[in-house]
């Protein structure tokens, strides 16, 4: 299958068939979502993959945001920014229910979830402590018309 006016047609449908998360079907796993989720967290397993995918579609969320929040804060603890006082946890690449808290902790608002919400520019002006260097933001130029930035 193919969104409007793609010709890629990369997308397929899935169901997870064992295991704890047996019975989660979609349409899905578009390329932004194995980008965001496999390589940007490094999720292996297609499974895992799959079940962010349905996390995210049933929470509303787009993938492109929670994955670069969720690699961001990552990254913030495995250089020591962040310790598991901050989330309550460990956070680590490649690890499912890093990714599942962090997105749960965002949507509730619950603890560090809360200023993460609020996006990455902004929470990483909060948590300051050099966390800004690895804050990927989007600015947007005059040129296009836009007079602000995103965070």
């Amino acid at each position: 299958m193919g969104c409007l006016n793609c010709g890629i047609a990369c997308g397929s449908f899935f169901e997870i068939q064992e295991g704890p998360y047996s019975g989660i079907r979609l349409e899905g796993v578009q390329i932004n979502i194995l980008r965001g989720f496999a390589s940007n967290l490094d999720i292996t397993s297609p499974d895992e993959v799959i079940i962010e995918n349905a996390v995210v579609n049933r929470l509303g969320l787009g993938v492109d945001g929670i994955s670069s929040i969720v690699g961001w804060v990552i990254d913030c603890f495995e250089r020591g920014i962040l310790t598991e006082r901050e989330p309550g946890y460990s956070v680590r690449w490649g690890d499912l229910n890093s990714f599942l808290r962090l997105t749960e902790d965002i949507v509730c608002r619950r603890g560090l979830g809360d200023t993460l919400a609020e996006g990455i520019g902004r929470a990483s002006q909060k948590m300051g402590n050099r966390s800004e260097e690895s804050a990927v933001l989007i600015v947007l130029p005059r040129l296009w018309g836009y007079r602000g930035s995103y965070s």
